[in-house]
């Protein structure tokens, strides 16, 4: 289903693209540039905070699916992320889209088997022992983190300390 909406974009994109004047493309191809090197910034930014924050905060690293909780540069912990899956919006859906964020977040709430970050976003505790076992759907735009991973960070957390989604 994804591969097939892939193509189908890619097709209208290549359709659109044919009907544009020249100056029209180039101008579509740098507006398309300056938005990839704004999101290549904000995440090395994001980066660039986690690694000299001095206070005690969390750092998810999306692409390796690993976070963890540093001060000043120093791991303390490193724990494995499952993430849920994004939600795109949709006319049909009265549910709002969901992403995995990017940049920097703040706890807002705190739960035995969850943390609620500004902007909706829960970082979730495994029903399971081991991660890699728990086949619980993760809620769209939310990560999860093992129970024990979970236990061993809820007493140094709390509210407005700082999660650098990278």
């Amino acid at each position: 289903w994804l591969l097939a909406k892939r193509v189908k974009y890619n097709h209208d994109v290549k359709l659109l693209r044919e009907h544009m004047t020249e100056a029209e493309r180039e101008r579509s191809d740098a507006i398309v540039q300056s938005e990839q090197n704004k999101l290549r910034i904000a995440i090395e930014l994001a980066k660039r905070q986690a690694k000299f924050d001095k206070k005690l905060h969390l750092n998810v690293s999306v692409d390796s699916s690993r976070m963890y909780l540093t001060r000043e540069g120093a791991l303390l912990r490193e724990m494995s992320v499952q993430f849920g899956p994004e939600r795109m919006p949709s006319e049909s859906a009265s549910a709002p889209p969901a992403a995995i964020p990017r940049g920097e977040r703040t706890v807002a709430d705190l739960a035995e088997t969850s943390i609620t970050l500004d902007g909706g976003t829960q970082i979730l505790s495994s029903n399971t022992p081991e991660l890699v076992n728990d086949s619980t759907p993760i809620p769209p735009g939310s990560l999860r983190i093992s129970r024990d991973d979970m236990k061993a960070i809820m007493p140094n957390l709390s509210a407005g300390m700082k999660v650098y989604f990278y």
